[in-house]
């Protein structure tokens, strides 16, 4: 059975430069409990659960980690 509270959303991040910036959001976000789909400079898209996990749990560990959200395409 699906799990009807799962959500795919992508995230536009400001100043991931280098790899370690790919580590260090890939291993925050998977701790806090998101499912990383993709993961590139300046860009994740990511599966979570709405019951364990909130947009803005996920919007605070990628500030807390001294990234920037892009909210303009």
């Amino acid at each position: 059975m699906k799990d009807q509270n799962r959500i795919t959303e992508e995230f536009r991040v400001k100043g991931m430069i280098c790899s370690r910036c790919l580590k260090v959001l890939n291993d925050e976000l998977r701790r806090a409990g998101a499912e990383i789909l993709e993961i590139e400079l300046g860009r994740v898209v990511i599966n979570y659960s709405s019951q364990k996990i909130s947009r803005s749990h996920i919007e605070r560990v990628i500030r807390e980690n001294e990234f920037s959200l892009i909210w303009d395409k």
